[in-house]
């Protein structure tokens, strides 16, 4: 992807603090994809519970399809501390391989 951004625009660097914003955007773009496919508002970010399933989908989704850390995703789907990301990322894929397997 940076090789194609700089042979668009050589002129601009894409590292450091640009590329953390510039994956971000993308990320971001992400979750409101999956939230409008999924009939989800952004209040619905802040009413659910923080270990909503759909919360748990998304952020396993991201995380399998994007370098987007724990603490970018809590924050974004108000999901608490970083590290209940990644326990509800397990918890939600040993639930459906124990259901793809069953």
């Amino acid at each position: 992807m940076i090789e194609d951004l700089r042979e668009k625009d050589p002129v601009i660097v894409w590292e450091g603090g640009a590329l953390r914003e510039l994956n971000q955007v993308r990320w971001d773009d992400l979750i409101l994809d999956a939230m409008a496919a999924a009939g989800k508002l952004e209040e619905d970010v802040q009413k659910d519970r923080k270990g909503a399933h759909w919360k748990a989908a998304f952020a396993r989704e991201l995380r399998k399809h994007s370098m987007a850390g724990n603490a970018w995703i809590a924050k974004r789907l108000n999901m608490g501390h970083p590290s209940e990301v990644t326990n509800l990322v397990v918890h939600s894929t040993t639930v459906l391989w124990a259901l793809a397997t069953s």
